[in-house]
């Protein structure tokens, strides 16, 4: 006979026994009412009222002597099956996410009669939850029995037990996959809590990133400013200063500060368009990226090579103002303050821009980071690489792909 059959004829026992001892109860207590009544000549409708009695009794016993048998058959922890159904409802209501695996496995190991048991949840993003009662030593997991945890026809997890027995029996094996089926739907909130939790710190932690890429620009954008200023009073306003004394000259009768005030004036002139086109060069939107760049690297006697790949057609303005601008910086840091070279390739066309900056000198942090945050700015991504295996220099690639709407 095994443990099942067992159980239920134990089960069935004590509730035929139950019900019997209650219908000779109430039976008898009706009989002796109703005697009584009829040695004393009264109604019939006493012997009617007892038979409701007695019916009424019966049924409403149903669950209690149900439970009692329950308990003799199962055990103190009763049916497993309402045992879980209960614990799935309590879950719903009161318990904390991160107590629903140790429930679950608690309340597996107690419904099987198992010495131990297990849960395994897998996260959608990756990650897996495992929770054992009592605590398990590892030598210990290989004894265990899995089922595979279901939800909507995907396995999320494994519920396993340590079976007292070498062998777990065809009962305890149908009991298990029912239990499964129930811990699977208690389980469900459990993953979608974890995956909101993910995606919430996720989106915090974009948030923060954007504000200090955010943070960053600005701050990048005021040197900037500083630095035009700077170059502005440097190689402008002092020559303008310069023409002002030359025609206060010429106003007091000196010929030859006309000459010098034209000289000055030419200069400073130049001066401002150079650093015009040092912050927005007038060929990048006439010309394109790559006659920019070369216009550019001609500052730099040779040490900056530009090629093209391909037809280079010309795609978004946005792409092409943000890849001169981090080309630009790459070659300030690398060649005009380091004293390296760089090679400059471009692939382009109306939804791909790639740009591969190769030097023999390392761009400095802060020159990284802005080119990171200009390229995502704009909908890119910057790809960093060490140059050779000592480390020393970087090849940069900046890429920008699909169409822009």
């Amino acid at each position: 006979m095994t443990d099942g059959t067992r159980i239920e004829l134990v089960r069935l026992s004590v509730v035929t026994a139950a019900r019997a001892v209650l219908v000779v109860v109430v039976g008898g207590a009706a009989l002796l009412v109703g005697g009584s009544a009829a040695s004393a000549d009264g109604p019939r409708w006493l012997w009617l009222g007892a038979t409701v009695l007695v019916a009424a009794a019966v049924v409403a016993s149903r669950s209690l002597v149900e439970r009692l048998a329950d308990r003799v058959a199962y055990g103190r922890d009763g049916d497993p099956y309402s045992a879980l159904s209960s614990f799935v409802q309590r879950i719903s209501d009161t318990v904390a996410v991160e107590d629903v695996l140790p429930r679950v496995a608690q309340t597996v190991t107690q419904a099987t009669h198992s010495s131990a048991g297990e849960v395994r949840l897998w996260l959608p993003d990756g990650a897996e939850l495992r929770e054992a009662w009592p605590t398990l030593p590892e030598r210990s997991r290989s004894a265990m029995v899995d089922v595979p945890l279901q939800r909507r026809g995907e396995q999320v997890g494994v519920l396993a037990i340590a079976p007292d027995t070498a062998e777990l029996n065809a009962n305890t094996r149908a009991l298990l996959d029912r239990l499964a089926g129930t811990a699977g739907l208690a389980l469900a909130n459990v993953r979608l809590a974890y995956d909101l939790r993910h995606r919430i710190a996720d989106s915090r932690e974009l948030a923060a990133r954007l504000e200090r890429s955010r943070q960053r620009l600005l701050d990048a954008a005021a040197g900037e400013t500083e630095r035009f200023a700077q170059e502005v009073d440097r190689r402008v306003l002092s020559r303008l200063g310069t023409v002002g004394e030359s025609l206060e000259g010429v106003s007091h009768g000196d010929p030859a500060g006309l000459e010098t005030a034209v000289v000055e004036a030419t200069a400073a002139l130049e001066s401002l368009r150079d650093i015009a086109a040092g912050i927005f060069p007038p060929t990048l939107a006439e010309n394109g990226l790559r006659v920019a760049l070369e216009t550019f690297a001609l500052r730099y006697d040779g040490r900056v090579h530009v090629a093209v790949r391909g037809r280079a057609d010309r795609g978004p303005a946005s792409r092409e103002t943000a890849a001169y601008f981090c080309s630009s910086q790459v070659v300030v840091d690398c060649v005009g303050v380091q004293g390296g070279e760089v090679r400059v390739d471009i692939e382009q066309s109306e939804d791909l821009l790639r740009v591969e900056l190769a030097s023999d000198a390392s761009p400095t942090a802060a020159t990284i980071e802005l080119l990171r945050d200009r390229v995502e700015a704009t909908g890119g991504e910057l790809v960093r690489r060490t140059g050779d295996a000592s480390g020393h220099g970087q090849r940069l690639t900046l890429v920008w792909e699909g169409m822009v709407p």
